[in-house]
C-alpha cells in the first residue's frame, strides 16, 4: 500500500513537473519574442525617427541659405 501510494505520488510530481517546466520554457519563448519584437519595432522607429529628423534639418538649412 505504502509503495503503490509513493509511486503515485512520485509520478503525480514527475508529471507536475514535466507540466510546468513545459510550461516555464513556452512562457519564456514567447516573452524572448515578444521582447525581439518590440526592440525590432523600437529600433525601426528610432531609425525612421532620426531620418526624418536629418531630413527635415537639411531642408530648412537649404531654405534658410536660399533666403540669406
Amino acid at each position: 500500500m505504502l509503495y503503490r501510494n509513493s509511486c503515485n505520488i512520485t509520478r503525480l510530481l514527475y508529471r507536475k513537473s514535466c507540466n510546468l517546466t513545459r510550461l516555464l520554457y513556452r512562457e519564456s519563448c514567447n516573452l524572448t519574442r515578444l521582447l525581439y519584437k518590440e526592440s525590432f519595432n523600437l529600433t525601426r522607429l528610432l531609425y525612421t525617427g532620426s531620418c526624418n529628423l536629418t531630413r527635415l534639418l537639411y531642408r530648412k538649412s537649404c531654405n534658410l541659405t536660399r533666403l540669406m
